[in-house]
């Protein structure tokens, strides 16, 4: 496979505990595998993937303890050249069309030249869709949104930290494949 990629942000510092940042891209991935012309039973690197998006995120330092975040994707993952029939134009497997997620991060003092932290936030992450190599099944994973925590002490060198992914222990589903595995 070969990629070519563009790329262009802006960062805008608003004082000096805002950060604001935005990017967009595209990106052309080819000589991806795709069904033979001449042999249904075949592949062969002809096949092509377009991916465009845009990436918006805030950074707020809110006096001396609190960091706040805030983080929105959006991709744009289409099939772009396929020998498969009707594929050209569908939604890349397994490429959610929207994410988010949303931080807040508190500092305190321990000790002397020590630093606590205590935090968390939510993870949004879209529905996707895959389709198995003839385009006959089609998948869709469902959206789902995720609480996290983090608790960290730091002091010299050394941090320790307890990062709690899926605090809620919601039943979701990463991610669903229709290429049969």
């Amino acid at each position: 496979q070969i990629a070519k990629q563009w790329e262009a942000g802006v960062k805008w510092q608003m004082g000096p505990s805002v950060l604001l940042s935005a990017a967009v891209y595209d990106i052309k991935d080819t000589n991806r595998t795709t069904t033979s012309p001449t042999n249904p039973l075949d592949r062969v690197q002809t096949g092509e993937v377009s991916v465009k998006g845009a990436e918006l995120e805030a950074q707020a330092q809110l006096g001396e303890a609190w960091l706040v975040t805030a983080a929105y994707t959006y991709t744009d993952a289409k099939v772009s050249k396929s020998n498969t029939l009707g594929e050209v134009g569908k939604p890349f497997g397994s490429v959610p069309e929207h994410a988010a997620s949303a931080w807040a991060v508190r500092t305190f003092a321990v000790g002397e030249g020590a630093l606590a932290r205590i935090g968390g936030g939510v993870r949004y992450i879209g529905e996707s869709v895959d389709r198995n190599t003839s385009g006959t099944i089609s998948i869709t994973t469902p959206s789902y949104t995720l609480a996290d925590l983090v608790a960290s002490y730091e002091r010299d060198a050394w941090r320790f930290a307890l990062n709690v992914n899926n605090l809620f222990d919601e039943d979701y589903d990463s991610t669903c494949l229709a290429r049969g595995d």
